[in-house]
């Protein structure tokens, strides 16, 4: 069964996302971005290991 969410106002369904982690010895860097009209934004990132463990991030 897939499970299906709706977000924003495109309301695109989300199928089967969900967080795998990188091989071992790299990071994964997973971003999210936000946009108000033609002149504002903004950008999020965070960085994890292979274990899923926070190592970084910035917005």
């Amino acid at each position: 069964m897939i499970n299906s969410i709706y977000v924003s106002v495109f309301e695109r369904p989300l199928i089967g996302r969900c967080w795998s982690p990188p091989r071992y010895g790299t990071l994964k860097m997973n971003v999210d971005a936000a946009f108000k009209g033609l002149n504002e934004a903004s950008i999020g990132a965070i960085f994890r290991d292979g274990n899923g463990v926070f190592t970084e991030g910035f917005s």
